[in-house]
């Protein structure tokens, strides 16, 4: 029930209420998936400044940067999206992960527990945030 509740409200940030951004948005997404990310990121660079508040594309964004091994920009761009909505569990997550790949484990381990604290069901945010709470903090005694 958790992940369905979790699929709708993801399905719902990603309507911009625009066709054209949500056709740049499909665009962007095709070009990232067949490998090209200069192009994916040029798109998400225009569809930010046709749609400056749609979360979505700050998450598309950062995934392409992350994909292009722009680990801080990708993680500018997730804070972005997590200004914008709080609640954005899975651009905590995925913060996270670009935190942990970056070498910030302190910060990723933040990230992590925010994004687990609005959807606990996650069981691989949940082993993240105990691996990068073992490597940061230790056992206790």
């Amino acid at each position: 029930e958790a992940r369905a509740i979790a699929a709708a409200i993801t399905h719902t940030w990603a309507r911009s209420g625009s066709d054209t951004a949500d056709l740049l948005m499909s665009r962007a997404a095709t070009a990232l998936r067949l490998g090209d990310h200069r192009l994916a990121l040029a798109i998400y660079d225009r569809i930010v400044t046709l749609e400056p508040g749609w979360t979505d594309v700050w998450m598309g964004r950062a995934n392409a940067k992350m994909a292009a091994g722009d680990m801080d920009g990708a993680v500018r761009d997730f804070e972005t999206a997590v200004r914008l909505e709080p609640r954005r569990f899975d651009a905590w997550a995925a913060m996270g992960a670009a935190l942990e790949r970056g070498g910030a484990p302190k910060r990723a381990l933040e990230a992590y527990r925010r994004a687990l604290a609005i959807d606990p069901q996650q069981e691989e945010w949940r082993k993240a945030k105990e691996r990068l709470e073992l490597q940061t903090e230790g056992r206790d005694i």
